[in-house]
């Protein structure tokens, strides 16, 4: 049995039955010749379902999960006389109970953005009160009073070391307020995951802790973050709304650059209104420029899974397209094995079947769309396990700037591939 946050897994059908059947539960057989359990529920099933938990089985194929109800074997025990040596086959309903396809991805849509808003709102709460240095210690955190902020900051730091910074202008920077993503994950056009958040070399009033705590004026980011948590100013996306103040930040534009990409990919779909896309990082800390993470260690994965990668998958649910891009190489089946595949052959040769002559192609490659013209960009695309939902990722040689008009032939045809 694993518990995470309001989910309790369990590996096979036996062991949630154990855990639902009390192991002093019997049948009884009355003197008018109907029978009754007695005992039935344990009190750990009956506390957690009161609290409202839901139960997980890992497996495909569970009974359990079809029949909505565990069975086992329990004594037999006649009206007036105690137990006798006969048992016989009980069934007991059971509730809460979410299906299971490989992996967490369809357990409970909103209780997984839920923990991911309040992780990020812990995470910058704990920031704030840790004086937002680049040297936060672990006596900062220990004087943190809220458990959860203190966990929250602290697999932070555990994921900043992971993180690759052997040049200047790769160093992550604590002296800013992380952005980790904006958008709601719950609602949204589309999804869109980068490296990182650029900047954070210089003090800006915007995001710096030591400008905050000296500056009056209420338009920055890290008052707003702070008075009314980080999601209470990202959920909305103002940066994208002309008429908030805070889209004069320095990195409204660039997303306001991004939205216009990320609409035509939604319009190629056929939806004519697009809503607000989700963005989101795969680290939340600025740095001038991104090197790499390193993802050999077990625990930096489940971190990146649980932070980065399910909440991810569970956005593109909720959104109004089947697919998510992210931009990058280092965007690659390492990072995702677990949860994708390569897009089957036929995809590829459906849009290659259709590609102009203005698009030269390098023909070494079967499982991706790599071009030397009009200019060096890859294309990769990645299927969901269990999904018809989709992840496209591109790059080109030195960077992982926004594709230009140049190819939007082409990933108008990616999308009507994967429609």
């Amino acid at each position: 049995m694993k518990i995470k946050g309001n989910i309790i897994y369990f590996e096979s059908d036996d062991e949630f039955t154990d855990f639902c059947i009390a192991p002093n539960a019997t049948i009884e057989y009355r003197k008018d010749g109907s029978s009754r359990i007695l005992n039935c529920y344990s009190d750990l099933y009956k506390e957690n379902v009161k609290q409202g938990n839901s139960f997980v089985i890992r497996d495909e194929n569970s009974k359990v999960y079809k029949r909505g109800c565990v069975s086992k074997h329990v004594p037999i025990r006649y009206e007036g006389q105690s137990c006798s040596n006969r048992s016989t086959l009980v069934q007991l309903k059971v509730q809460n109970l979410e299906s299971y396809f490989g992996s967490e991805l369809y357990i409970q849509n909103t209780l997984l953005t839920d923990l991911f808003i309040d992780y990020w709102d812990n995470v910058v709460s704990a920031w704030f009160q840790c004086a937002g240095s680049n040297s936060i210690t672990q006596t900062d955190i220990q004087k943190l009073s809220n458990t959860d902020q203190r966990n929250a900051i602290q697999e932070q730091l555990v994921y900043k070391n992971a993180v690759k910074q052997s040049r200047k202008e790769t160093k992550l920077n604590f002296d800013h307020m992380p952005e980790p993503y904006w958008g709601n994950p719950k609602d949204c056009s589309i999804v869109i995951l980068d490296f990182n958040p650029a900047g954070g070399s210089k003090p800006s009033k915007w995001t710096s802790i030591g400008l905050f705590r000296n500056y009056n004026s209420k338009d920055s980011l890290t008052y707003c973050a702070n008075k009314n948590k980080y999601s209470g100013m990202a959920l909305s996306f103002p940066l994208l709304n002309n008429n908030s103040w805070i889209s004069n930040y320095n990195g409204a534009d660039w997303w306001k650059k991004k939205e216009v990409w990320l609409n035509e990919l939604v319009h190629y779909k056929g939806i004519s209104k697009p809503k607000i896309p989700f963005g989101m990082e795969l680290c939340g800390w600025h740095s001038e420029k991104w090197e790499g993470i390193d993802i050999s260690s077990q625990k930096i994965c489940s971190i990146i899974e649980d932070r980065v990668i399910l909440p991810l998958l569970y956005a593109i649910d909720n959104s109004q397209v089947n697919f998510a891009v992210c931009l990058g190489a280092a965007f690659d089946e390492n990072l995702f094995c677990k949860y994708v595949d390569n897009v089957s052959d036929a995809v590829y040769k459906k849009i290659k079947s259709k590609l102009s002559v203005n698009y030269k192609r390098d023909k070494n490659f079967n499982d991706r769309l790599v071009f030397t013209s009009p200019s060096h960009r890859t294309y990769r695309i990645f299927q969901i396990k269990g999904t018809n939902n989709y992840l496209i990722n591109t790059y080109y040689r030195g960077g992982n700037r926004t594709p230009g008009k140049v190819w939007k032939v082409l990933e108008k045809l990616i999308i009507e591939a994967l429609s």
